[in-house]
């Protein structure tokens, strides 16, 4: 099972698994769900199912990672602690945080940024906020967003 069968996405061969993204990418882009960022692109497709593909695209659109997962709304309180840095693709560097209960810590996790090509650098390092976290496939666990001043997205 891959990163696509997770959500639904049957693909066999690797040009299968590319024209899926290149076609998510290019109706993502055309609906206006991206952001331009100083790594690149990053655009959002979403399938009427719920599954959701985040496509990173490097500065010269050049494809560089795509996270599979779904459309969720858990909202809860977070306070992101740094990055844990992935050794092999920038876009699917890890922020570790702790989960917060009234404040206080209540257990230590690691979570993908959707767009992280973005707003690395609005990320609240130290501060409690909230966090929207959404089910990913590909064994990474949640993706987040929030905990950014508005117009961010995290």
């Amino acid at each position: 099972m891959g990163h696509f069968d997770a959500v639904g996405f049957a693909v066999g061969e690797e040009a299968e698994a590319d024209e899926l993204v290149s076609n998510a990418f290019d109706r993502a882009v055309e609906g206006g769900d991206f952001v331009d960022h100083a790594d690149g692109r990053t655009a959002h497709y979403r399938d009427p199912s719920g599954a959701l593909l985040i496509i990173h695209t490097d500065g010269r659109g050049r494809f560089e990672c795509c996270q599979p997962g779904f459309e969720g709304d858990f909202r809860t309180s977070w306070r992101p602690v740094g990055v844990v840095r992935d050794p092999d693709c920038r876009f699917c560097d890890l922020v570790y945080a702790e989960l917060l209960d009234d404040g206080e810590m209540t257990y230590p996790f690691g979570l993908t940024v959707e767009t992280i090509g973005a707003e690395r650098a609005l990320i609240p390092y130290g501060e409690a906020s909230e966090v929207t976290f959404r089910p990913v496939g590909g064994g990474r666990g949640v993706a987040g967003r929030g905990g950014v001043p508005p117009g961010g997205r995290v």
